[in-house]
């Protein structure tokens, strides 16, 4: 390739018959050279100029790559807090959802609970008002059962002094007994009661309580059919032992006339 120097130094021989003016040639060569040097230094200039873009480009390039590198990263990051958070809404959900039946499984089993406890209290309460009732109607038949005595007091000598004489009488007795004979010992005193009306009051306990009472049924019936026995039997309200007699000297023993 020609430099602009190549073309201004260049010479041509001289004929001497036809040719060129050596003045135009050399005019037209020096015009030639400025512009292939004009054209040369544009060259190097764009040759450095594309030397730097081509730096860019590649500085670009990289650049891209790691622009590239940090955006597929940042979708990758983003596509798993997505994932991780809806399996985390998901998991939130089940527990919530979970707990939510739970609660409501538990406040539905105390409900029912509720409703059997006061069912049973209900039917405590209606078996207790059977049984008082029934308790209150058998006391009183066994009140109406009771037989109607008179107001005549009994015949009952107090002694509140000295002894009376009717005291001493036996002393004047016991001495005209003969003394061969052994006096006979002193009768004890004989505490009579209905030894079955008494036992059965005292196995039956009437324990009334909130859900029911202990006692036997058949106790007022007994206890209402052996009053009506006795009161229908004459003489039977009259003590066998005759009058009794209290004070500082009362005697156990019978009277005479007994």
């Amino acid at each position: 390739m020609l430099t602009p120097n190549e073309i201004a130094n260049k010479t041509f021989e001289k004929v001497k018959f036809s040719g060129y003016r050596p003045e135009d040639v050399d005019i037209f060569m020096q015009e030639a050279a400025s512009a292939m040097a004009a054209l040369q230094a544009e060259k190097n200039e764009l040759e450095a100029k594309i030397e730097v873009l081509a730096d860019k480009v590649e500085e670009y390039r990289s650049d891209e790559d790691s622009l590239r590198a940090a955006l597929i990263g940042a979708q990758k990051l983003g596509d798993s807090i997505v994932k991780e958070s809806k399996n985390k809404a998901e998991l939130i959900m089940r527990d919530a959802q979970i707990k939510a039946e739970r609660i409501v499984e538990a406040a539905q089993h105390k409900t029912e609970k509720e409703q059997y406890s006061l069912h049973l209290m209900q039917t405590e309460v209606k078996n207790f008002k059977e049984k008082l009732l029934s308790l209150y109607k058998a006391h009183l038949e066994l009140i109406t059962a009771l037989p109607d005595f008179d107001d005549e007091k009994p015949e009952v000598a107090i002694n509140l002094g000295e002894p009376q004489t009717e005291t001493e009488a036996p002393e004047a007795d016991k001495s005209a007994v003969p003394e061969d004979k052994e006096q006979a010992p002193q009768a004890e005193p004989v505490m009579e009661t209905v030894p079955a009306m008494e036992e059965e009051a005292e196995e039956d306990e009437f324990i009334i309580k909130k859900t029911g009472s202990t006692f036997k049924p058949d106790y007022h019936a007994d206890l209402a059919q052996g009053i009506q026995e006795l009161s229908q039997q004459p003489g039977k309200g009259e003590s066998k032992f005759g009058p009794l007699k209290f004070g500082a000297g009362f005697d156990l023993t019978r009277d005479s006339d007994k």
